[in-house]
């Protein structure tokens, strides 16, 4: 458990009983605001980060997936969309690293928001549209077509 000031804090998985200790595990279900780290509000709800991190004999690993609603506008008609986004993680970790780089350590914690903030924005896709028969912005008016036509001459 991570405990700061006797405060239990959500955002970081403390492990420093499981670096003392081999053939331990512990699971976590965690949903975590991103606002932290997240400048453009692209995650606006909490995320969910659940996993088990465990050390057998003495090698750390890391297993965690992480869900969470991104944020998005559609490249056609600029309307927002909202898209679900998944990350799977899965590394060994060092006291002060993960092999990797998928997981931040500090002082032996493991920032799930952070960590997670990151998976998440490697599964954000180049292109987001919000529905694969949207007809887009009139190139003239820039009249939303989904609403209907316009007056311009095409």
């Amino acid at each position: 458990m991570n405990c700061n000031s006797g405060k239990f804090d959500a955002k970081f998985l403390d492990l420093t009983d499981l670096f003392r200790s081999t053939d331990v595990s512990e699971d976590f279900n965690r949903n975590i605001s991103l606002s932290e780290y997240d400048i453009e509000n692209e995650f606006d709800e909490p995320i969910n980060i659940n996993g088990t991190v465990k050390n057998s004999l003495g090698i750390i690993t890391f297993k965690a997936v992480v869900k969470g609603t991104h944020n998005a506008v559609c490249a056609r008609c600029a309307e927002p969309v909202k898209i679900e986004l998944e990350s799977r993680l899965d590394t060994i970790l060092t006291q002060t690293e993960a092999k990797d780089d998928s997981v931040t350590i500090e002082n032996g914690k493991i920032d799930l928001a952070k960590t997670a903030y990151d998976a998440l924005s490697l599964e954000i896709p180049l292109v987001v549209i919000c529905d694969e028969d949207c007809k887009g912005l009139c190139p003239q008016c820039g009249t939303n077509l989904n609403n209907g036509n316009c007056n311009c001459v095409q």
